[in-house]
């Protein structure tokens, strides 16, 4: 995973001010996981971009039952209330009877926001995950869970459209905030063999890619499904002021398919996102780092410029409440 463009804001469930600073502050934070007596059975949730997901495609819309049951467990208060700051990760398994997907929940959490920035949670961490997830998907944007989980998972497989050949890829960027703007439109044609690119908007011209990395990164681009959550409808997580990444694609594929995705001008990640899609008339937020990681990989061979912030501040964004909403 690219760090540098995955700032993973840990926000989310928060409204907390910060300070304005001339980069997105670290992630971590407050993140969330941990394990408990014997999960359900199946194995532990498997690095994003490797393994099986803890669940396939697709993910129905959330129905009324779930969403409650996720907004009554109220994962990081209970979780502060429930197990004492002194307790150790090892310690938090056997501090508490589990006997409801909302405990493991909490315990995920409880575990997570023991884990130092950066770290990749421990296997009892990510086993109290998998089985909040697997009882019930909304459990994924609970409170601070998204933070503690962020890319250390693959929360749902891609759609089978991720598996075909990409043709053509165009990518549109813009860039505002306290700074000079930013606005780009890069087009990439046979894209996942022999990719040519064309771009408007920009005085200099890109510098000349290394082909194979190039037809590489598109590859991945065009498989960088997976990961997508139901919600009602698009949303703009804005977290931060004065630093404005949006971002618009179109992949289309060799059987035709075109998929459209974008950012909404979302922020909570450093180079923007969380991204949104529509398939199958439901609309999705991709709670991972596939799509940012693999136009993060794009950036890196084309030099496109992304525009950079003179300063910034931000707060906190309440995700679970805004995709329940």
């Amino acid at each position: 995973m690219r760090t540098a463009w995955l700032i993973l804001l840990a926000a989310c469930g928060s409204t907390t001010s910060t300070t304005s600073t001339t980069s997105p502050p670290p992630a971590g934070g407050g993140a969330p996981s941990n394990i408990a007596p014997p999960p359900p059975a199946g194995s532990a949730a498997t690095a994003s971009g490797g393994g099986s997901a803890l669940l396939p495609w697709p993910v129905p819309p959330f129905d009324a039952a779930q969403t409650a049951q996720v907004t009554a467990c109220d994962v990081d208060t209970v979780a502060k209330q429930r197990y004492a700051q002194n307790l150790t990760i090892d310690a938090l398994p056997g501090a508490y009877v589990i006997a409801s997907p909302c405990d493991y929940a909490v315990l995920a959490v409880a575990c997570a926001s023991r884990v130092a920035d950066g770290a990749a949670p421990p296997a009892a961490c990510l086993e109290a995950y998998t089985a909040a997830i697997r009882a019930n998907p909304a459990f994924a944007v609970a409170g601070s869970m998204p933070g503690g989980y962020f890319g250390h998972a693959t929360i749902v497989a891609a759609p089978p459209v991720a598996r075909r050949a990409l043709v053509t890829a165009v990518i549109d960027y813009k860039w505002s905030g306290l700074g000079d703007a930013v606005a780009w439109t890069l087009t990439v044609h046979d894209a996942s063999t022999h990719p040519t690119t064309s771009i408007t908007g920009l005085k200099a011209s890109l510098k000349q890619p290394d082909p194979t990395k190039l037809a590489t990164a598109m590859t991945t681009l065009g498989g960088a499904l997976a990961n997508l959550l139901p919600e009602k409808h698009l949303i703009s997580a804005v977290n931060c002021f004065d630093n404005y990444p949006e971002w618009s694609v179109t992949l289309t594929y060799d059987d035709s398919t075109a998929v459209s995705l974008t950012t909404n001008k979302s922020n909570l990640l450093g180079i923007g996102g969380p991204w949104q899609t529509e398939l199958g008339g439901v609309t999705y937020l991709q709670l991972g780092p596939d799509l940012a990681d693999a136009v993060g990989a794009i950036v890196e061979q084309t030099g496109v410029p992304l525009g950079s912030p003179q300063a910034m501040s931000c707060h906190g964004f309440d995700l679970q409440a805004a995709i329940f909403q």
